[in-house]
């Protein structure tokens, strides 16, 4: 399932990319493609790797995301989930 974010504004995919992102730096431009889809409902994380800052700075970027319906973040980390499930 590969999807070209730049084409839609209801899907953000990094799928299978192999990054490995450590720092909320390493995801600054993926922050920001996330912040500029208002209408945001498929999120799509699985096949990259995330430190604990990179985590957190995505779920800030997520948490008022309240239209995503759907979400694939295998080996997303429990501290990123746990962010995300505070969201009101």
């Amino acid at each position: 399932m590969s999807v070209d974010t730049a084409s839609s504004d209801t899907v953000f995919s990094i799928l299978n990319k192999g990054l490995k992102l450590e720092t909320a730096e390493d995801v600054q431009t993926f922050v920001e493609e996330i912040l500029a889809k208002e209408d945001l409902e498929t999120v799509i994380l699985s096949g990259n790797s995330f430190g604990v800052e990179a985590a957190q700075a995505l779920a800030g970027a997520l948490k008022n995301k309240n239209s995503i319906k759907v979400s694939h973040c295998k080996r997303w980390t429990r501290l990123a989930r746990l962010t995300l499930l505070k969201r009101p």
